[in-house]
């Protein structure tokens, strides 16, 4: 039946087959490796690029179709679709590892980031007053500090940002493990970060100068690649 529908085309029933075949594997191969949330994340593609790329995967696989009745060889055209079924298996596998390489490298990412924050909090602490009980809240900072530009005022408003994001951060981590590329940003996530900033913008107003500061900023370096990834908020 499909034969004779397009037999005004001047297609043979084989020309069909072939023509369908070619298509549908050409299809299946570029919009899962190119249109997939996973991997439009992984590569920073704007979603609304989406549609546009699978507009593109179907003309390129009715475009295929057409040259395989423009007299090319039965073994050209037999290479032609062992490409296009090759390129949609390997793509579809490559999708998952995509996914898992980029939820796992942000786990990893955020644990560093989580790190060099506890480092950059506990070298401004005993900058404070480095004979304080560590564990306790610091009420006071030495006057060796304060000639450093840390009075006990300043310590205490970085304290408190520190302690707003140390509060986020066990929430934003389980989180992350749970995310997945393509999904909105987690919202305890979204929160950490805008935690990690206020620690910043403390900082470069009350004590820009101290050395915590360099390692503050590069945990916040390492949250901001996170935030990237998971399309959290600038």
């Amino acid at each position: 039946m499909l034969s004779k529908l397009f037999a005004g085309f001047g297609w043979t029933s084989d020309d069909l087959k072939w023509n369908i075949a070619i298509a549908a594997a050409v299809i299946v191969g570029l919009s899962t490796a190119f249109t997939s949330p996973e991997v439009a994340a992984y590569y920073g593609l704007p979603p609304a690029w989406l549609p546009k790329l699978r507009g593109l995967a179907l003309i390129i696989g009715i475009v295929s179709g057409v040259m395989r009745t423009s007299g090319l060889p039965n073994k050209i055209g037999a290479w032609f679709l062992a490409v296009a079924v090759g390129l949609g298996a390997l793509s579809t596998a490559a999708c998952g590892q995509t996914a898992t390489a980029i939820k796992a490298g942000s786990v990893v990412t955020l644990e560093a980031a989580e790190t060099a924050l506890e480092a950059a909090h506990d070298l401004e602490r005993s900058t404070c007053n480095a004979l304080a009980d560590q564990t306790q809240p610091i009420t006071t900072c030495t006057p060796d500090a304060a000639a450093l530009g840390l009075t006990t005022a300043k310590h205490q408003a970085i304290a408190k940002a520190f302690a707003k994001a140390f509060t986020v951060n066990e929430q934003a981590a389980a989180a992350l493990k749970l995310w997945k590329p393509g999904d909105p940003a987690p919202a305890s996530f979204v929160a950490y970060v805008a935690a990690a900033n206020d620690i910043a913008t403390a900082a470069a107003t009350l004590a820009p100068s101290l050395p915590f500061v360099s390692k503050l900023t590069n945990a916040l370096g390492q949250i901001q690649t996170i935030n990237t990834t998971v399309g959290g908020t600038k």
